[in-house]
Order: C-alpha cells, then structure tokens, then sequence
C-alpha cells in the first residue's frame, strides 16, 4: 500500500492534476486498517499530512523554476527524510545540486531528537556537489514547539503550520 501512496505523491509531480478521490479513498482505507489493529479512535495520522504538505511544498518550490520534489528519499541507505526538494544546476563542466530537506511530524509537542533527526539528514545528504539551502519542519497548528524553539532558531530550520488538523 505504501508503494501505492509514493506513485500517487510521484503522480502529483507531474504536469497533470492529482486525483483528489484515489487518495481520499487510499486515506480512509489505512484509517480503517489501523483502526482494525487495535489502535484506538484517531483523528488523524501523518500520512493525512502528505498531500497538503506537497501542496505547500509545491507552492513554495514551483517546478516552473526548475525545482523537483522527491517524497520519502531511498537514494541513500537510512537518510529518508519525508521530502526532498532539488534543483539541477550546471556551471561549466560540473553539475551541482540545491537541496531543501523537508519532514513531517504529527506531533503535540517537537523534541530534540526530531530536530537532531533533520540536522541528521541534511548532515548526510549535503556533499561535494549538492548543497543543502533550506531544512523545513512541517507541523499541525496544535504542535508546542516552546522546549525547541532556541534549537530550531540555531538550526536554521523553518517550520510550517497546518491548519485543520486536530488532536
């Protein structure tokens, strides 16, 4: 199923519109799923987030302007950060690329460790030829950030709110 909601997320990178009802539809059934392995009543998991985070995402980073996204990166072995804006640059002979790491948490309260957690990932994913230019945490409104707010200042990580998510 998994497999299913990355072709969907892929699919929303492309020219065409997304269609809202597949993953409406994919949506209600991991509920159902969960809800069946006695998980008590929830009112929303992090892959509700998804799709209105790559919509702000997307905004943010127009693919007119060359940028592309990647959702939950495998090209590295346990970097997989939830999203993973890039841009191809060529200068001379050598190509380089700008990379925004991007996570998403459900969250009601952020750690430490989810803000070591994307200083992890862009640590890892920056190199040679590839430079990290953004770190963004996408959180619900309700999310307390106030224990971290000095490490997310230090960071430079920027955080994201949505709204309509509820506890």
């Amino acid at each position: 199923m998994l497999n299913f909601y990355k072709k969907f997320l892929h699919s929303c990178s492309s020219k065409r519109q997304p269609s809202i009802f597949i993953y409406t539809e994919y949506r209600d059934l991991l509920r159902t799923k969960i809800y069946y392995h006695g998980l008590s009543r929830i009112k929303f998991i992090e892959l509700d987030m998804y799709f209105n985070s790559y919509l702000t995402i997307r905004k943010r980073f127009p693919y007119s302007k060359g940028y592309r996204i990647i959702s939950q990166d495998a090209s590295k072995d346990g970097y997989r950060p939830d999203f993973i804006v890039y841009k191809h640059i060529r200068y001379g002979n050598t190509s380089y690329y700008k990379k925004v790491i991007i996570e998403v948490k459900s969250v009601s309260k952020v750690t430490r460790s989810h803000i070591r957690q994307i200083n992890w990932y862009s640590k890892n994913h920056s190199g040679k030829h590839s430079f990290i230019i953004g770190k963004y945490l996408i959180i619900p409104s309700f999310t307390n950030i106030s224990s971290v707010r000095h490490l997310i200042f230090k960071s430079g990580i920027k955080v994201i709110r949505l709204r309509g998510f509820r506890r």
